[in-house]
């Protein structure tokens, strides 16, 4: 650890409010979570829990958290405010139901759940023992989408006609994201970032329609299509890991205007001539000096900075909630939507025809 970490850490130790505690230090919390919480100025990880002792150890020296654990029920007797989880989406459930047992505030990366039943029994378990849940989805905190939801809300736009999402990225990767019983498959794992997008800005859901081209056993490669009819508007997901370019885009037509973000760059354009850049990244990027320090140092691609930037707000948002006795800006209850609508999909797929939404 850094000599300007050893001195910060000092610094906040007396006025630290929040303990966490994380499970699972693979990808997702040592490159989204823990460059998050060293800028949170009121948390501090004491505690990392990971099934391989070499993979925990490491990350707790990387981090300087002074606790690691091979057993996750070891990190719950430890006295924490908050636990994340950052497991393989099967283990999700269980292991968020018995934090939230033990009385406390529960973190989950996406998706919530493998299904909205499972979501449904977390968010009953949290409300049961008066905890609060945070159900990652970071793009709906992407700055340049809470801009044009804002946009939305102020009738910029007019009204909207069609939501339109695109997510292409790499290979599917092997192990447990190839396997739909532990990740709940492509479009529930990575496709929820797109649904809960149209979750945000479609509203009245009526029905889905969905196909899928799958090449899996060919070259890793899997391509869906996703229509969503609406009362008044229909939306359209395409979402395809293969060859090429990685892009993800988010486009809105309504009545007067249209907008669409390049989300990777967190750039925002309008076809009204307008185009907003989100002018305080480089100050926040600064600010977020270990991140940056921790990014660099593995050679992620500078383009790759700006996606932190969903997570910060999200775990911003949740610990300023707890703060406020307050309700978190994304709930539960709208993340189970999102995993509901990802179902009827699913279910789409497996059938070969639309699916009515009965709860819109």
């Amino acid at each position: 650890m850094s000599g300007w970490l050893k001195k910060k850490t000092a610094s906040v130790r007396a006025w630290i409010m929040y303990r966490v505690g994380v499970i699972g230090c693979g990808y997702v919390s040592r490159t989204w979570h823990l460059p998050v919480y060293r800028q949170l100025k009121d948390v501090e990880v004491v505690a990392a829990c990971d099934i391989d002792r070499t993979t925990v150890e490491t990350f707790a020296k990387n981090f300087g958290i002074g606790k690691a654990f091979t057993d996750y029920k070891k990190l719950l007797e430890e006295e924490l405010e908050v636990v994340d989880v950052c497991l393989p989406p099967h283990l999700h459930a269980p292991i968020a139901k018995e934090v939230a047992e033990r009385k406390l505030n529960v973190i989950v990366e996406k998706p919530l759940a493998l299904s909205s039943n499972q979501a449904e029994e977390i968010i009953q378990t949290c409300n049961k023992n008066n905890v609060k849940l945070c159900a990652i989805e970071d793009f709906v905190f992407f700055p340049m989408v809470q801009k044009l939801k804002s946009l939305v809300e102020d009738g910029y736009l007019g009204s909207i006609i069609s939501v339109n999402t695109v997510i292409r990225r790499g290979p599917l990767e092997s192990g447990w994201r190839q396997d739909p019983t532990l990740s709940g498959g492509p479009l529930l794992e990575d496709g929820i970032h797109q649904m809960m997008l149209h979750v945000l800005f479609l509203k009245k859901i009526q029905a889905i329609y969905a196909t899928v081209h799958d090449r899996l056993s060919v070259d890793r490669s899997i391509h869906y299509q996703v229509t969503l009819r609406a009362r008044d508007a229909i939306g359209t997901m395409e979402a395809c890991w293969g060859p090429g370019v990685p892009e993800i885009y988010l486009a809105l037509f309504g009545s007067k205007y249209s907008a669409r973000i390049d989300v990777y760059r967190n750039l925002l354009f309008t076809n009204d001539g307008s185009n907003f850049l989100w002018l305080d990244a480089k100050n926040l990027l600064k600010r977020l000096g270990y991140a940056l320090k921790y990014i660099f140092n593995t050679r992620i691609r500078k383009n790759k900075l700006l996606p932190i930037l969903g997570h910060y707000y999200q775990l911003k948002d949740f610990f300023e909630s707890m703060k406020s006795n307050s309700e978190p800006a994304l709930s539960g209850n709208l993340v189970k939507k999102g995993i509901m609508l990802i179902e009827s999909a699913q279910k789409s797929i497996a059938t070969g025809q639309e699916v009515k939404i009965m709860n819109e």
